[in-house]
């Protein structure tokens, strides 16, 4: 790049001359006292228009994903639609999401349309599951405890047997709007019963997300406390694996108890697991832990009732 020379050029001609072809600034500054080098600044900066970054390279992705959440707050309608494609119901949702170890609801908002069912979520803009209305072969619901809470989920097979499972506010509506919009499209759809649904999904009997003080180091980490036929586990959203996984047999007690976690958190009521034994303690904080702390002596009651 020639450099220029024109006295005739103003403000508004340096501006698009920047926007163009970009500016690059290095800046290397140390602050001294007395001689004694203290604070180090080392900056890098380039200031260009969105079109000349993406030329470079830079801020590809960020400039989609931006203009994608842009075309979803106008509206339903301007994001993952197909031309003519007609919103006829919507409302805030949650689909199951299994990864690996990893089992979690993710919220976004469902959209039943004249051709599909889709779930997006808003912020980061992601589909999280797309489903034909001609695709749906089965539909049933089933009771879903979460810390002691029980609450409907709706479940849909496709064609080839998977399954995608929703959970709504008022999944009785929900469930209905599905069945006019498939009825009116002439979609026969099989009824699944509870019992096939409890066989796809037999071991968990409450889940919901948690805060485990890691060692008793007074850091505490989100994950997915999970209660199971078999045990209580407690599975890390940092470390992405299961760290605790206790049999009911060696579950000594478990209690909500008020404690002090420090200045940054005062005192709060924490779940605490013993393990029978060493006595080792989980602390665990997070909503509904009265139901957590029952819930797990529940389980741990009928597990020594059966004798299993």
């Amino acid at each position: 790049m020639e450099p220029v020379i024109d006295t005739r050029a103003g403000m508004s001609d340096l501006l698009e001359r920047v926007l163009d072809r970009g500016v690059f600034v290095k800046l290397d500054l140390i602050i001294s006292v007395a001689g004694i080098p203290l604070v180090g600044l080392s900056l890098h900066a380039a200031l260009a228009s969105i079109e000349t970054m993406n030329a470079y390279g830079m801020f590809g992705d960020w400039d989609t994903s931006t203009r994608a959440e842009a075309a979803l707050a106008q509206g339903p309608g301007k994001v993952g639609l197909e031309v003519g494609e007609t919103v006829v119901f919507e409302q805030f949702a949650m689909v199951r999401s299994d990864e690996g170890i990893m089992r979690a609801w993710r919220p976004g908002r469902a959209y039943l349309t004249d051709r599909r069912l889709l779930l997006v979520r808003r912020s980061p803009l992601e589909v999280l599951a797309s489903l034909d209305l001609s695709d749906i072969a089965g539909m049933g619901s089933y009771g879903f405890t979460e810390a002691g809470v029980t609450s409907q989920v709706l479940c849909l097979a496709d064609v080839d047997g998977a399954l995608v499972l929703v959970r709504t506010p008022e999944p009785e509506l929900f469930e209905a709007s599905l069945t006019d919009l498939l009825r009116r499209h002439d979609v026969q759809v099989a009824r699944l019963d509870e019992a096939q649904l409890v066989a796809a999904f037999p071991d968990v009997v409450a889940e919901s997300q948690l805060w485990h003080n890691v060692g008793g180091s007074g850091e505490w980490r989100a994950g997915w406390a999970c209660i199971t036929a078999g045990s209580f586990s407690f599975t890390s959203d940092f470390e992405r694996r299961q760290v605790l996984d206790l049999p009911w047999a060696d579950i000594q007690r478990s209690a909500v108890e008020r404690r002090h976690l420090g200045a940054a958190l005062g005192e709060r009521d924490v779940l605490v697991v013993v393990r029978a034994g060493d006595d080792e303690e989980f602390a665990f904080v997070g909503p509904h832990l009265d139901r957590w702390a029952t819930a797990i002596r529940d389980a741990k009651s009928r597990t020594r009732e059966t004798g299993s």
